[in-house]
């Protein structure tokens, strides 16, 4: 089951944000008007959501793939606002404020509902309640206030009775009474309902406010209302005494207080509010004294209007799902954390898909998906191949959702587009009222999908920018993603502007203008003014454009002036977005900007439904995935599964696809870094010499490893060298494919390659012997790194405890398994991504487990502690880095209680805390990593072994003095001629540390002399370069 922990305090960081406690399950847009819903569990064993429209009501499937919920009925109506609906026994009842009685639908099969019966003892009612088998009919401009029907057959409801005393808005009914809402008297009453044919009024009493909807605690002690109007809210009540009923609490939410409430239902201990322009609002009601937010998911976005957004919900579903219907947004589907039901889980297999295949197969591949979640459990799944980026150089992004963006200035497949609308019939101009306002929505006539949501109408905002929500009038344009800039929007260009309006200055200039079809929405800024600010020649013209795809495209046509704008576009709530520009001058003439979240590929394809389905707790199903390799050249391919489930954060799956010339030869795209990099043979190739596979490459650069490097120029698969390449870039590698490597190694480093498929090193690597080092495969970006991936093209060192052979395969034998001991109490240093262990406390271990590779090639970047390992256990570490002229960022990790500090050449210490970054005065440079302890007075002078010795060019000289004294440092050559005066100045007491830099010096032996007073010591250096 379920262990949460709900919090119940709001706090300041969430107050904007678009939900809390809930989830976003899936949405089903709707081109007309929304109104009631209502659900069921059909005899199929699935749920449905009984959607209220304009036109009709829809029977909405919820359950076959509740990410994307799909209307399978529909039983039409006449034509009205209001809409409500009911179930019992397969049967469904629909009352409107049109003229035409109470519709009985028969949906005993949901994909096929049928009208059987219209009751036609009313023309028109606004509400039903359905309870123990009769329908009470409520709002009715004919008969009594509240005709009760008996249900006995279904198909055929028969009036027995009803009340008169005031119109009610809604009712609700439990046991033998029913509580009805008077709405013009904000009257609540309690009916007692024991006789159908004479129910008799219990109690009534007044309130201020307007009494519109009503629902029982779970004890039936305390009643809940909801008043209808501005300032309405919830009121709580208790009404254990009929005759003593009171107040005891009620709630509003922040900012409501010119705002309505709408419907209110209970489930256990909580209140589901729809709360219009708030959307879904949830209270903890346990103590109904003091009812508190347990979450909520505003389904409109803003706080514009009064009774606009959330018109209903049903709370009541096995499943968990609240069905939210909103009058724009459709039906939403929305978990709330705080509805207890067994938890699904998920496992899958494979993790990963590499796929080889010659052009003109057709492949199927196996994903495998368990629910190992909690018995009676339910896992809903869809599986979605993700989109191919639409750009080939995209400017940024994916981001969270999946946008990118690209323009025509990057983009060669892109150009300039300029929509000419001016002269089309079917252009109208938009009348701004302010400056800074939008006008009403504008309806379109497709739905356009942005970050989740379908949308069948937009917003105009004056200040360069389309919305999808609600208006913001903030002219001072930020950064985003940010929940106080516009959101859900496109920002063309998001500033001060000042169109043409009803309240227009001296300085107000240009109109805005739409156009739209079928095919796409044109929304021209043309020549619009910003507002005055010292630029009297600032003009904007520019057109936003909105594709049913869900493509955006702008087309600025002249920018006259510098614009001070934002451009990007942003989510619901301002979680996620891309922001192209901000206060730049990204924007010129004639520029088109595309926002795309990627075209699905097309050769991966699923049998109708087989990608989405629902698995029970403890069972596993089979997704079977088509490949379709006939519509592709030879080359490589990679996309991946998107994997949307109840159990776990979405997934993507990694899938890359092969595809061979039916020749057997395969096109490899291999790229490269600037400088040196770490390259392997992926295809066989006729010609291996290595400027023949990468002909990009610098001459007389390519380097193989064997004990020693050595200069080589044939290439053979399955091993790896060093090349160099001036510029960074990619090639093209073109041979028949290598499945399968046996590769031969010698006792020590080695530098291998794979063949022709990514392999993952835990079940593609096999070391039949058990000769490899655990944790020794090393890649080389820009500086050494562990991984666990091995790509084609690419090299990768490993270690071996002895001579003998490993196995590179992509289909996957028993894999490389074995890791390092990880040290939970060691200090941790991240350098350039590279992580090291220290601390005077470790372990003693095999050394060779955290041994690093041989140095890289001179130029190449390169950080380790002295012996050539990233493990240090001592209080006090050599750190030798060679540079290739960039920063070093040092990323210090340190227990508790303990102080370390970093010393450069020159003496300078930074603390290691942190994040620090330094730059390298030269080629190569020796810091000590040190743990600082509380100082001690030494008792006599000492000189230490200077570290390292033999050295290349520095070494790192230690000294302590026992009291403040003038100390010399000289170095002397093997004649005894002083060359080098390192120190001549008064110490303070204590230990020092000053290093010689012999750079300029050549090999041979010197002599380090110390001399303070009566005290004179030397010791042997020997320079070796």
């Amino acid at each position: 089951m379920k262990n949460r922990i709900i919090i119940f305090t709001l706090l300041i960081s969430v107050i904007f944000s678009q939900s809390w406690n809930t989830t976003f399950i899936g949405q089903l847009d709707y081109p007309q008007f929304v109104n009631d819903v209502w659900g069921y569990k059909a005899d199929n064993g699935k749920e449905y959501a009984l959607v209220g429209t304009s036109l009709g009501t829809a029977v909405v499937d919820v359950t076959t793939n509740p990410f994307g919920p799909q209307q399978v009925g529909f039983i039409t109506g006449d034509e009205s606002t209001w809409r409500d609906i009911k179930f019992y026994n397969n049967h469904m009842y629909i009352s409107t404020e049109a003229e035409m009685g109470i519709q009985v639908a028969d949906i005993t099969n949901p994909e096929n509902p049928e009208l059987v019966y219209e009751w036609d003892g009313v023309s028109r009612a606004h509400n039903l309640f359905q309870a123990d088998g009769y329908l009470y009919v409520i709002g009715a401009d004919e008969g009594t206030d509240m005709e009760i029907l008996d249900l006995a057959d279904p198909a055929v409801p028969v009036r027995v009775g009803g009340w008169s005393t005031e119109y009610l808005h809604d009712v609700y009914v439990r046991d033998n009474y029913a509580y009805g809402c008077g709405i013009y008297s904000s009257t609540m009453y309690i009916i007692d309902i024991s006789d159908k044919e004479n129910p008799v009024t219990e109690t009534s009493w007044t309130y201020p406010g307007a009494a519109h909807a009503c629902w029982l605690s779970e004890d039936g002690d305390f009643l809940i209302t909801g008043d209808e109007t501005s300032g309405g809210h919830v009121k709580i009540w208790d009404i254990r005494d009929f005759d003593n009923i009171n107040m005891v609490s009620e709630w509003i939410p922040e900012g409501g207080e010119n705002k309505s409430a709408h419907n209110v239902f209970v489930r256990g201990d909580y209140l589901y509010i729809s709360y219009y322009v708030f959307g879904l609002q949830i209270l903890d009601i346990s103590d109904p004294y003091n009812p508190e937010l347990a979450g909520y998911y505003d389904t409109y976005p803003g706080e514009d209007g009064l009774y606009e957004g959330n018109w209903g919900v049903y709370p009541f579903a096995e499943s968990c799902h609240s069905y939210v219907s909103d009058m724009e947004a459709g039906l939403v589907l929305v978990d709330f954390d705080g509805c207890v039901n067994p938890d699904p889980g998920l496992s899958f297999s494979p993790d990963i898909f590499n796929i080889q295949a010659t052009q003109g197969d057709t492949l199927t591949e196996v994903l495998t998906l368990t629910n190992n979640g909690d018995e009676g459990s339910t896992l809903f799944y869809r599986i979605e191949a993700t989109g191919i980026s639409p750009f080939e150089n995209p400017g940024g992004g994916p981001d969270e959702f999946g946008y990118e963006w690209s323009d025509s200035d990057m983009e060669t497949e892109l150009s300039y587009d300029w929509i000419d609308i001016q002269q089309h019939f079917n252009t109208e101009e938009v009348q701004f009222i302010s400056n800074d306002d939008a006008p009403l929505p504008i309806q379109i006539p497709f739905v356009f999908p942005f970050y989740g949501y379908n949308y069948s109408q937009f917003i105009v905002n004056p200040n360069g920018w389309v919305g999808f929500g609600s208006d913001n009038n903030e002219y001072d344009n930020i950064s985003i993603p940010s929940p106080d800039a516009p959101a859900p929007a496109v920002l063309a260009l998001w500033d001060d502007l000042n169109p043409e309006n009803a309240n227009c200055n001296e300085y107000c200039a240009g109109r805005v203008f739409v156009n739209i079809d079928n095919n796409r929405a044109v929304i021209w800024y043309n020549d619009v003014a910003r507002w005055y600010s010292g630029d009297m020649e600032a003009f904007f013209d520019f057109q936003i454009v909105l594709y049913p795809t869900g493509k955006i495209r702008i087309n600025y046509r002249t920018i006259n002036g510098s614009p001070t704008a934002t451009t990007g576009i942003q989510n619901q709530d301002g979680t996620d977005g891309l922001l192209v520009s901000f206060l730049t001058d990204y924007i010129h003439d004639q520029l088109t900007l595309e926002y795309f979240t990627g075209e699905t590929p097309a050769w991966i394809t699923f049998d109708e439904g087989a990608n989405e389905g629902q698995i029970l707790s403890g069972e596993s199903e089979d997704v079977v995935i088509q490949i379709d390799t006939g519509i592709l050249e030879p080359g490589e391919y990679s996309t991946g599964l998107k994997l949307l489930n109840n159990a776990l954060p979405d997934i993507s799956i990694p899938l890359s696809l092969t595809v061979m010339d039916p020749s057997g030869d395969i096109t490899l795209n291999i790229t490269h870094l600037n400088d040196w990099n770490l390259v392997g043979l992926p295809v066989d190739v006729s010609d291996s010499h290595y400027y023949s596979v990468f002909p990009e490459s610098v001459p007389e650069s390519c380097f193989g490893y064997y004990d020693e490097y050595i200069m080589v120029e044939e290439m053979e698969p399955g091993n790896g060298y060093w090349l160099r390449f001036p510029s960074p870039g990619s090639t093209d590698v073109t041979g028949p494919a290598l499945d399968e490597l046996e590769v031969n190694i010698l006792e020590g480093w080695n530098i291998i390659s794979g063949g022709s498929e990514t392999v993952d090193v835990n079940t593609g690597l096999t070391d039949p012997a058990g000769i490899l080092v655990p944790g020794s495969v090393y890649g080389f970006d820009g500086t050494y790194v562990n991984l666990s991936i091995l790509e084609p093209g690419k090299g990768y060192w490993v270690r071996s405890t002895e001579a003998g052979s490993i196995i590179i395969s992509s289909q996957g034998r028993s894999g490389f398994v074995r890791l390092p001991p990880v040290y939970p109490d060691a200090n941790t240093l991240n350098v350039n991504g590279m992580k090291f262990y220290f601390g005077e406390n470790i372990s003693e271990t095999d050394p060779t487990l955290y041994s690093l590779p041989p140095k890289p090639p001179t130029g190449a970047m390169d950080v380790r502690f002295s012996g050539d390992t990233k493990l240090c256990a001592s209080d006090e570490c050599l750190i030798e880095v060679t540079g290739n002229g960039n920063p070093v960022r040092f990323d210090c990790n340190i227990k508790d209680g303990e102080e370390w500090e970093l010393i450069d050449e020159s003496g300078r210490a930074y603390k290691c805390s942190g994040v620090q970054v330094l730059e390298l005065n030269g080629e190569s440079e020796h810091l000590v990593l040190k743990k600082i302890t509380p100082p001690t007075t030494p008792i006599s002078f000492s000189l230490s072994p200077a570290y390292p010795n033999p050295f290349n060019p520095v070494t790192q000289i230690r000294f302590t003095v026992p009291e403040m004294t003038k100390v010399n440092l000289s170095v002397y050559d093997v004649q005894g001629v002083l060359i080098d005066k390192l120190v001549h100045r008064t110490f303070e007491p204590g230990a020092h540390i000053r290093n010689w830099n012999a750079q300029f010096f050549p090999s041979g032996v010197y002599f380090l002399v110390m001399e303070s007073g009566s005290f004179s010591y030397s010791q042997k250096l020997i320079l070796m370069k």
